[in-house]
């Protein structure tokens, strides 16, 4: 009996201890971790197979790993759990790079090139710590990867936009261009899905030169972006892998390692699904056919790049010479033409780049009138399967859009309009209060004539331009808000209500710092 009792005893005090040892590193608890006995903090303590070093790696606690470090042999480093991942990989996961770093700088080799399990490298590079990465990249024999290894890391760091990364990989290993990784998808269809590399977001034209373009009825530059794609000075990594890529894969001397039209054509569509023009631009300088390609709708690029209002796609239209003509007559699924899907509701992640319903609704009718311009003149009147002209449906599908725009002028212009009359009202009543003293006879002393002379000026200045501003959020307010006002009257109305207010406040604080020298400095 007493025997048995001993044995449950020592049960329960390994358990304690594997316990207490789980929290501790769980916790960042070091000095617990500093006295613990190694032949505890060598072993496993979850059912898992983690050791204490695996907890406190995934947790990032850098003191812990320290002493467990300090305390532990290279033996010890590469133990692996029960799915094979080592301590490497679980601090990979915590995305704490000094925590990386103490641990290759403690362990041997193998520690970042297990023979066999999880890739510390690999398990960075889907958690999208691009520090890792980059820095176990140079600590891993990637080389010594199974080719269908590299290339399930080659499209992840592309995924990840590690560009670097995977353009070394590349430059290693040029197989990678047409390999396919776990997925059955290659490097070319990830990177076709990627935003533009060289810009995080297409950058939005701002207030006045989207009124000068309203007022010439465009948007676009005569010129758009040149088919052109050579290698610029400082060129990034992302334009540098994109040009590689197609090199490697579109001239390829093996006939079987070359895209079908029909891959190609999904690369292209996706392309200027997310407006990767960059990308477009290659693949249609190497397959100039792919113009002619048509998606499930039976539109062309053009046609997804007026849906998802993609400005730098639409802008190559002007390169196109006649072609242009016999795409924009193209009608799709539907029996909608060009100026149909132009005048559908952009993406809401187009409309937000724009703020203000007004503004969004000025930039729809941009749009608009810029397809209306390249399609003919037949096409303006035709009707869809549902009976909708492209003016008729633009009306429709913003109905809810136009409403909101004049609500948010109409709140805007009353805001504005209180200030501008309490600015009018100030400076109207200084204007008669001129710097200085009266003397016996009633008559005003000027301290400063050329001070008093700039608070004459810019009260008149800023009386002037509060009134101006006044006009104009009236206009604003009492406008019939029909779809075509938001092209050009309401914005440029607002514009030059905003910027008489803005004299008007500066040219107040210009009077009172000329009464305030003059009366109580000069």
């Amino acid at each position: 009996m007493a025997k048995a009792e001993g044995g449950v005893g020592a049960g329960a005090r390994k358990t304690l201890n594997d316990t207490q040892l789980y929290r501790a590193a769980l916790e960042g608890d070091w000095r617990f971790a500093a006295n613990t006995q190694r032949n505890i903090i060598n072993r496993a303590i979850t059912n898992q197979g983690e050791t204490a070093l695996h907890i406190a790696a995934m947790a990032g606690h850098e003191k812990v790993v320290q002493e467990l470090l300090r305390r532990l042999n290279e033996e010890d480093l590469e133990h692996v759990n029960l799915k094979g991942s080592n301590a490497l990989c679980y601090a990979a996961i915590s995305g704490n790079l000094k925590v990386v770093k103490q641990m290759l700088e403690a362990g041997s080799k193998r520690l970042p090139n297990p023979g066999s399990g999880v890739k510390p490298l690999m398990m960075a590079a889907s958690l999208e710590h691009h520090e890792i990465v980059r820095y176990l990249f140079d600590k891993t024999y990637v080389h010594d990867w199974t080719q269908d290894q590299q290339a399930d890391l080659f499209t992840t760091c592309i995924s990840i936009g590690v560009y670097d990364v995977a353009l070394t990989m590349l430059d290693r290993n040029p197989k990678l261009a047409t390999s396919q990784d776990k997925y059955a998808e290659t490097a070319l269809l990830v990177l076709s899905r990627m935003p533009p590399p060289t810009l995080a977001s297409e950058s939005q034209p701002g207030l006045f030169k989207r009124l000068v373009d309203a007022s010439f009825h465009r948007i676009f530059p005569g010129k758009g972006s040149k088919l052109n794609c050579s290698r610029k000075p400082n060129q990034s990594p992302a334009r540098e892998l994109l040009q590689k890529l197609c090199r490697y894969a579109l001239e390829s001397d093996e006939e079987s390692q070359i895209p079908s039209i029909e891959e190609a054509a999904k690369l292209l569509f996706q392309a200027a699904e997310v407006g990767n023009v960059d990308f477009l631009i290659y693949l249609i300088r190497h397959n100039p056919d792919l113009l002619w390609v048509k998606d499930n709708q039976g539109g062309s690029v053009f046609h997804v790049a007026v849906k998802n209002r993609h400005e730098a796609i639409f802008s190559l239209w002007f390169q196109l010479g006649a072609i242009k003509d016999l795409i924009a007559k193209r009608v799709i699924e539907g029996e909608n033409n060009l100026l149909h899907l132009a005048a559908k509701l952009a993406p809401q992640n187009k409309l937000s780049t724009v703020s203000g319903a007004a503004f969004q609704m000025h930039r729809e009718l941009l749009w608009f009138k810029a397809v209306e311009k390249i399609v003919p003149n037949s096409y303006r009147d035709m009707k869809n399967s549902d009976g909708y002209t492209p003016r008729a449906l633009f009306m429709e599908t913003h109905k809810c859009l136009r409403q909101e725009g004049e609500r948010w002028m109409k709140e805007t212009a009353k805001a504005s309009l209180l200030v501008a009359t309490l600015l009018a009202i100030v400076l109207f009543s200084v204007h008669f209060s001129v710097p200085g003293r009266f003397d016996y006879s009633g008559q005003p002393v000027l301290q400063n004539q050329n001070l008093s002379g700039v608070f004459l000026m810019s009260d008149a200045i800023g009386l002037v331009a509060s009134s101006t501003s006044m006009l104009m959020f009236l206009s604003i307010l009492t406008s019939r808000y029909a779809e075509i006002d938001f092209l050009v009257s309401v914005p440029f109305k607002l514009m030059i209500g905003f910027t008489s207010l803005f004299i008007s406040v500066s040219a107040m604080v210009v009077a009172f710092s000329a009464s305030f020298l003059s009366k109580y400095v000069l």
